[in-house]
């Protein structure tokens, strides 16, 4: 159910998404809207999933009962907008009229709703389709948990592989056979100083120094993003398909055992790829000692996927149990600390209350434009941050210190391994 007001020109156009997969539910609110004497046009959104569901709507006998324009409405689609668009000039031209009055009483409202349902709905029978047996199986705590964690295990492998193969076999050679022959060819001719060393680094080769024009930009464009890419793929599928609204009424009674309700794992989720959505998600939990749990709990949980990039191209070299027991020993630490303060914060974690929506096929034309928002607030975001990072950085290295503070650690740290017997090699 969402509502939205269009307004101009001393007139108001109420539009009215209602959920046509459970009509009967969502025509209160409508009546309600009715009752403000504007004109209303309800979406009669997930249209195609209602007839899949064998739920079938006289839009015209509904249009009746309420006097009110119904549209057959498929976000995903845009199927719909065509009418839509008509409907809006019919407003502007002053040819919508009024919705029918609605009965003031709670309870003559309902008897009201059920007339309307029962004269323009029926519902055929139909025999359950495989998402529908799919969706039923991943509900019920026996089966759902098992494969929740698959699901995590699955997402895991999934960002790890799509991301070490766009670095290995896409970015990272146009980077080093593309970007740096055309930077060395435009500024191999700079006299040695300053401005050639903070652009090009001590060293020509990227991630071997601090230039910002190697290293700054093989950071974030060949290091992070394959694996922001393939993380937001992943999460815009599983949002799209319907289940993380799922996930979040399995978790919910886990949980509570650290403050929170199953709406916790939205910004959980967000944490993986990014804090700043993540901490910003959390205004969706009631209370102020949830949401300072989740905060606690979305940066200490797991790494984000700059950081999550940092661990697997370090790792990566050596089997998959240490990049296992990497992610394993930062989440045990995040459990532990939210545990902590769950128990030094006083109060209590409201109950669950959530809509899980039928699971639907995720339309590729929209996961491709969330990819791209989110990609867009990436590179203008995190990437000038990064590169402000690698130019402190370069500037230490320029100084000298950063090579002082480098020996200062390297002898403390052969001094121990000595006190403790078992000298190692750096």
């Amino acid at each position: 159910m969402a509502t939205e007001l269009l307004a101009g020109d001393d007139k108001a156009l109420i539009l009215n998404v209602v959920d046509a997969t459970n009509l009967e539910r969502n025509l209160f609110y409508t009546l309600e809207l009715s009752s403000l004497g504007v004109p209303v046009i309800i979406l009669l959104n997930k249209w195609d999933i209602a007839r899949t569901h064998g739920v079938n709507i006289d839009t015209t006998i509904l249009q009746k009962h309420l006097g009110i324009k119904v549209i057959p409405f498929v976000a995903t689609t845009g199927e719909g907008i065509a009418e839509l668009k008509t409907a809006v000039e019919a407003f502007k031209r002053g040819q919508l009229s009024l919705p029918n009055p609605s009965p003031e009483n709670a309870d003559d409202r309902w008897k009201l709703i059920g007339r309307i349902t029962s004269d323009c709905q029926r519902i055929t029978h139909r025999h359950a389709t495989f998402l529908e047996k799919l969706q039923d199986a991943t509900s019920r705590p026996a089966t759902g948990i098992p494969f929740a964690a698959a699901v995590v295990i699955a997402v895991f492998m999934i960002i790890r592989y799509t991301g070490e193969g766009l670095i290995t076999y896409l970015l990272d050679p146009l980077f080093t056979k593309g970007w740096m022959p055309l930077l060395h060819f435009l500024l191999g001719g700079l006299d040695e100083g300053f401005l050639k060393t903070m652009l090009l680094g001590v060293t020509p080769e990227p991630m071997q120094s601090f230039g910002l024009l190697t290293t700054g930009l093989y950071i974030p464009f060949v290091t992070v993003l394959p694996y922001i890419i393939s993380f937001y793929l992943v999460l815009s599928f599983l949002e799209d398909l319907g289940y993380l609204p799922r996930l979040a009424v399995l978790l919910d009674s886990y949980l509570h055992h650290i403050g929170l309700h199953g709406y916790g794992t939205i910004p959980l989720m967000l944490g993986f790829g990014c804090k700043v959505p993540a901490i910003l998600a959390t205004r969706v939990l009631e209370t102020t000692r949830e949401r300072v749990i989740a905060t606690a709990l979305a940066l200490s949980l797991a790494p984000c996927m700059p950081q999550t990039a940092m661990i697997f191209s370090l790792l990566s070299p050596y089997p998959l149990k240490y990049t296992l027991a990497a992610f394993g020993s930062i989440a045990f630490a995040g459990i532990l600390s939210s545990f902590i303060l769950s128990r030094m914060l006083k109060g209590e974690t409201p109950e669950l209350f959530i809509e899980i929506p039928p699971y639907q096929i995720p339309s590729a034309s929209i996961m491709g434009k969330k990819l791209y928002f989110r990609l867009k607030d990436f590179i203008f975001e995190a990437v000038p941050m990064i590169i402000v990072g690698v130019f402190l950085v370069g500037l230490l290295e320029a100084g000298g210190l950063l090579k002082g503070v480098a020996d200062f650690f390297s002898r403390q740290s052969r001094g121990f391994s000595v006190c403790q017997g078992k000298p190692f090699r750096l």
